[in-house]
């Protein structure tokens, strides 16, 4: 083994050590780091699907073109995928759905209002959009995100 001559510096071993012991530990540190990180995206990217839903819900609540609004059924289940295009209606889920949407229309004739509106009975026609994800977990672990609207009071 040849000497370091007394002018020069160099590391020693354990110097080298130590500095590959820290580096190592910041490695780890960052790399967990990127899975809480992927963790994060993952969430904000069902979250924005979610509103997404919410918001195309709220829209055919709000101008009468959901299902059911125009004399249809009374209950509609949509399936959607889990970049929330739509899939299908009624039935089972298919493979591919990650979402679920129940719109649930009724029409309620409540006698105290009817009683001050003497020309014609008054009704109003109520509705409901749950989005529930994923479909793929049992009901009690689902979550649900429920919109009601009053759609139109008919006279």
């Amino acid at each position: 083994m040849k000497d370091v001559p007394a002018g020069e510096k160099a590391f020693t071993l354990v110097e080298i050590i130590l500095a590959l012991g820290v580096i190592s530990f910041c490695l780890l540190t960052l790399m967990g780091l990127f899975a809480i990180g992927l963790g994060s995206s993952h969430t904000s990217s069902v979250d924005t699907t979610v509103a997404a839903l919410i918001w195309n819900s709220a829209n055919e609540l709000r101008t009468n073109s959901f299902p059911g609004s125009t004399g249809g059924p009374a209950a509609v289940t949509e399936w959607y995928d889990a970049n929330g295009q739509y899939l299908s209606q009624g039935g089972s889920a298919p493979s591919a759905a990650y979402y679920e949407r129940q719109v649930t229309v009724d029409t309620v004739a409540p006698p105290t209002l009817s009683a001050i509106f003497s020309a014609a009975p008054l009704a109003v026609t109520n509705a409901a959009s749950v989005i529930s994800y994923p479909v793929s977990a049992p009901a009690a672990s689902r979550i649900f995100i429920t919109n009601y609207a009053l759609v139109s009071p008919s006279y």
